[in-house]
């Protein structure tokens, strides 16, 4: 019988006294404090939480899952999980071995009673990182939420430290959003790079990559 390849925890390593926040949030766009003031808002209500996981996550996830075509109990990473991990949480019900980490600690800490409260601490990993410094090579694929920033930094550092044949998620605003706030964020790597890739959206047209074929691991992917 094959023997289970056990799961690496990627530099989980962490001192709890970081600062309440770090890396650099103070010039994110206005949706990144938004969208964190809605996750502390769905930590303390069941009915917020209910209907913000229905707008924005349950049928994209299934979409990207579905996209991603993982096999049995693969290793996920979750950068920019929040105060509620969806993401994390619907991955780990799936069977995936999940790692998630923030760069706010108030986040972590809220994701981490959410977690436990689930019944999933033995699942998932929440930590304290930037994912523009994160090493992702352990994992079979990389989940990066809507509101992670710097965004495309993030994805190029994903792209730059995956191991072959691991797959990326990545998820872009809705263009109604974007235009609403006056303001560009998609990241489209599509004319740089040549990716496989497919995509998925959501209830409220936000749009999900998911990169196929990751070749660039040897530094070639810039911004």
């Amino acid at each position: 019988m094959k023997q289970e390849k056990p799961f690496a925890k990627a530099d989980t390593n962490y001192n709890l006294e970081y600062p309440k926040s770090f890396g650099l949030k103070e010039q994110a766009p206005p949706f990144f404090n938004i969208a964190q003031h809605l996750e502390s808002l769905a930590v303390r209500s069941s009915w917020v939480s209910s209907l913000y996981s229905y707008l924005f996550y349950e049928d994209l996830l299934e979409k990207e899952l579905a996209l991603a075509d993982l096999e049995k109990a693969a290793s996920v990473l979750h950068i920019g999980c929040g105060a509620c991990p969806y993401t994390a949480l619907y991955l780990a019900q799936k069977g995936c071995r999940v790692d998630a980490c923030d760069c706010c600690m108030d986040a972590v800490y809220k994701a981490q009673t959410v977690v436990a409260k689930q019944g999933y601490s033995s699942k998932i990993t929440i930590f304290p990182r930037n994912g523009t410094s994160i090493d992702c090579s352990i994992y079979d694929a990389v989940w990066i939420s809507l509101n992670t920033y710097p965004k495309k930094k993030v994805i190029l550092q994903a792209l730059k430290t995956m191991k072959p044949g691991g797959k990326l998620i990545y998820r872009n605003n809705p263009p109604w959003l974007e235009k609403a706030l006056f303001r560009a964020s998609q990241v489209d790597l599509e004319e740089k790079y040549p990716f496989k890739i497919k995509k998925a959206f959501s209830r409220l047209g936000a749009e999900s990559v998911i990169v196929l074929n990751n070749r660039f691991r040897s530094g070639r992917c810039d911004a």
